[in-house]
């Protein structure tokens, strides 16, 4: 991780603003959280967004699909990337769950189910809880942002383009799986 804080010092070194706030999303962090407290500076917020592991573990395995199909080609066997995604991904959640228990100060917990059904209102719960000011100004890049995102996902609805789509079936994955790995998730943060 310092390699990668390096990158963003430099990219933020070149930025015209010096007052705003990187926001990166990446998943594949999650299991890393003591590793990143240890090297980006002291402050330095994580949010943890919490969606259903039955929507994002087919979701993790379409993108190492896509992945997997760009770099090696050939015969995937989704079943097997499916369990393997499986392992992984359950390993990654309960080390995230650990460094968060361990270090909760400059963290914050956000519902995926929230965030779609009021994401102006899940924001300013996340700027009070560190306590950043909400502006008018930001209110509005906020909304320019979504009524443009909403512009985009009903023009590829409208399309020949179709949404991305995947399943726990088409990965050989079951509910039962997913309920004796991840059940103590959804318990605790769902």
């Amino acid at each position: 991780y310092a390699n990668h804080m390096k990158v963003l010092q430099m990219l933020a070194h070149n930025s015209k603003s010096e007052d705003r706030r990187w926001v990166l999303k990446c998943p594949a962090h999650l299991g890393f959280v003591k590793d990143i407290r240890a090297v980006f500076p002291a402050g330095t917020k994580i949010i943890w967004t919490h969606r259903n592991p039955n929507e994002s573990l087919p979701s993790l395995c379409s993108l190492f699909q896509t992945f997997q199909e760009m770099h090696e080609g050939g015969d995937i066997k989704l079943d097997e990337l499916g369990q393997k995604t499986l392992e992984l991904w359950s390993a990654m959640i309960k080390r995230a769950d650990a460094d968060f228990t361990a270090s909760s100060a400059d963290s914050s917990h956000v519902k995926y189910t929230n965030l779609v059904k009021d994401p102006i209102g899940t924001v300013k719960e996340v700027y009070a809880e560190f306590g950043w000011e909400y502006t008018d100004e930001y209110d509005a890049a906020l909304k320019a942002y979504l009524e443009e995102n909403r512009k985009e996902r009903e023009k590829i609805k409208g399309s020949a383009k179709k949404m991305h789509s995947y399943s726990l079936e088409q990965y050989a994955l079951s509910e039962e799986q997913m309920q004796e790995k991840f059940g103590w998730y959804n318990a605790k943060y769902l």
